[in-house]
């Protein structure tokens, strides 16, 4: 139960940037707050829960960040309802930098909603949130351009503390693990010590990922599969859709390693147009991603958006409707290339 009067913070838990922003949050507004995680996976059920004990215990603010709005979660309470009510008990602000977001500013800023936002796809809500409390401390500094470097995919002297971090997100999830542990730990600077390693338990987490990871990269390679779609503008679309991927592993990165694994090294070229990893229970989800290094006329963050999701640049994903498991999975394949190929002939 949410303590009554103390600020409530919700976050996309899923990611370094996520986690980031609600530990910006945190050293901005002070302890007294409360931090709830929130995954694409269950985002809907998440607000509805948080919306029913908003009416009991009525926080004095309410701050969302790193979280894009879909259309499930803009139908949730039909109309943007489940927004509107909790508008209506706290004031909301929003930091989010995702493009399925802008398609709802109007609206929800009609219901009172304040949005801070960036859709240029040169920041992240990290950097929003620090812009905004004018948080420019030298650990400030620190953490933001960790997430921005794993929001961006970029290369620099923060990347390995990305990934790093990015890994001990997806053990947390895949344990079930008090996610306000880490981001007290990040909060009070206890992650990376002195010389810029990680503390020994959460360096644990690490290797942990590393070992699961490694044979469920394996699994997702070896049992993909060439498909060729037909589409309305080129001669046949061709895909690269995985095998079957298990739910722990990170998103973006897997997303960028699978696309990577198939793409020329030298020239950079890649052998398909679009590429897809599909990751089992609970998480159900579709990611799609193409090419970064050269312009495409499929837009995966268009098609993820017709089918309730989002996603930023050149990956997006969506959140499939029912459970994915191995005894279903060459179903799922078959309904998604469904759905993408419906999609590639209505452009």
């Amino acid at each position: 139960m949410i303590n009554t009067r103390k600020s409530l913070v919700l976050y996309h838990c899923e990611d370094p940037d996520g986690v980031i922003s609600a530990v910006l949050l945190t050293r901005a507004l002070g302890s007294d707050l409360i931090c709830v995680p929130v995954g694409y996976y269950n985002i809907v059920k998440q607000f509805e829960i948080t919306m029913g004990n908003l009416f009991h215990t009525r926080p004095e603010s309410i701050y969302v960040s790193d979280l894009g709005i879909n259309d499930h979660l803009a139908n949730s309470g039909r109309n943007y309802g489940t927004l509107e009510q909790m508008a209506r008990v706290a004031p909301i602000t929003w930091f989010d930098h995702h493009p399925s977001t802008e398609r709802h500013l109007a609206e929800l800023k009609q219901r009172g909603i304040n949005f801070v936002t960036d859709f240029t796809n040169k920041k992240c809500a990290s950097v929003l949130v620090q812009e905004h409390f004018n948080l420019n401390g030298a650990y400030h500094s620190k953490l933001v351009s960790v997430a921005l470097t794993h929001d961006l995919n970029q290369q620099n002297r923060e990347t390995a503390k990305g990934l790093d971090l990015q890994k001990i997100i997806s053990i947390y999830l895949h344990r079930h693990l008090n996610f306000n542990y880490l981001v007290r730990s990040l909060v009070e600077a206890e992650v990376w010590e002195g010389n810029g390693t990680l503390n020994p338990d959460l360096n644990a987490l690490v290797l942990e990922y590393d070992r699961l990871e490694r044979s469920a990269r394996e699994q997702l390679c070896r049992e993909s599969e060439g498909i060729m779609l037909s589409c309305s503008y080129k001669n046949g679309f061709t895909i690269k859709i995985s095998g079957y991927g298990e739910s722990f592993l990170s998103m973006k990165d897997t997303g960028r390693f699978f696309l990577g694994k198939f793409k020329d090294p030298h020239s950079g070229i890649c052998a398909y147009d679009a590429y897809i990893v599909i990751r089992g229970d609970p998480i159900n989800h579709v990611l799609v991603c193409t090419n970064p290094d050269f312009s495409s006329s499929f837009d995966p963050v268009k098609f993820c958006q017709q089918n309730g999701g989002g996603g930023r640049g050149n990956i997006g994903g969506f959140n499939f409707d029912g459970p994915i498991t191995t005894e279903n999975f060459e179903e799922v394949k078959i309904e998604v290339c469904r759905k993408l190929e419906k999609y590639l002939n209505s452009e």
